[in-house]
């Protein structure tokens, strides 16, 4: 069984990364971080089963949920597939370049 990364290990994560808390939070119910080159990365406060990647021209960008979560739109993410252990890990490897996955 993999074990599920902690938020305040993705944050710190994302800060070694150059990503830091945009001075502009999309809402008050998501944290969003953001690098120089303009991408953006809103995770939702209260469950992990989802994120965003906007900006910065990436092509990894989009909104992303957990296959079988119930939402039949974004872009579908199969954790057993890519033998990841939660989304949060999932966005960091898109962010860091260990994870190539559909987009925008």
């Amino acid at each position: 069984m993999k074990i599920k990364m902690e938020r305040r290990k993705f944050f710190a994560e994302m800060r070694k990364l150059g990503f830091k808390k945009s001075a502009m939070q999309l809402t008050r119910t998501a944290l969003s971080y953001s690098n120089e080159a303009g991408v953006r990365v809103t995770v939702p406060k209260w469950h992990e089963t989802t994120f965003m990647i906007t900006g910065g021209g990436v092509t990894y960008s989009g909104i992303f949920h957990l296959r079988g979560s119930g939402v039949n739109w974004g872009i579908q993410v199969d954790l057993e597939k890519l033998g990841i252990g939660s989304m949060l890990e999932v966005c960091l490897g898109l962010c860091n370049g260990t994870i190539e996955m559909g987009g925008a």
